[in-house]
Order: C-alpha cells, then structure tokens, then sequence
C-alpha cells in the first residue's frame, strides 16, 4: 500500500529561505522542486506570490525633469535604475523605436 502524500506547512520564513536557495541554485524549478521533495506546482505558486508581493509593496517608478547640454545630447540619454542596472539611448534613436521601447521599460521597472 502507497503512503498518502503528507502535506507539509512552512511559515512564511522558511518559504523565502526555500525560494532564495532555488534562485541561488541556477536549477529549474523541476530539477529544485524534485530535489527539496517539493511540488513544481507549489514552487511556483510561491514564486508568482513573492512576485506579487514585491510588485505590491515596490515604490512607484518616477520619471524626474531632465536638461540636456550639448555635450549630453552628442553622448546619449543613460538611465539608471536599481541594482546597478543601466539603459544607454543613443542619440540617433528613431523616435517610432524609443516610443515602443519607452512602456516596456516602465513596465520592467
């Protein structure tokens, strides 16, 4: 006779531990669920909800005013963003590409 599956409770401490030792591991959620005796299902379930969470919690991304000399303009515009992330647009951009590009890079922030 098979044994039912045991369902196991983790406080929300050790589901953030679990969730920053997968992203640390460089495995896929397959291979790190099997391994930790985990449901993928579950996996991902806390991934979308620490997502969520963050996205909640994260402050709202603002564009601030911005004058430009004319060394600036021969350079390009960089944007800065957290986690020493950084976006260089060149000068010669089409406008069309930078209006397409503009809502995704809002949307990532």
């Amino acid at each position: 006779m098979s044994q039912p599956n045991k369902r196991v409770r983790r406080t929300r401490e050790q589901i953030e531990d679990v969730l920053d030792r997968f992203r640390s591991s460089g495995s896929t959620q397959a291979t790190f669920a099997k391994d930790h005796d985990l449901s993928v299902s579950t996996l991902r379930f806390w991934i979308a909800r620490r997502r969520r969470d963050t996205a909640l919690t994260a402050p709202t991304p603002r564009f601030v005013p911005v004058s430009m000399t004319p060394t600036m303009e021969a350079a390009g515009l960089e944007l800065e963003f957290a986690e020493d992330r950084r976006l260089h647009i060149p000068t010669d951009i089409n406008a069309e590409a930078l209006a397409r590009l503009l809502p995704i890079i809002v949307g990532a922030c």
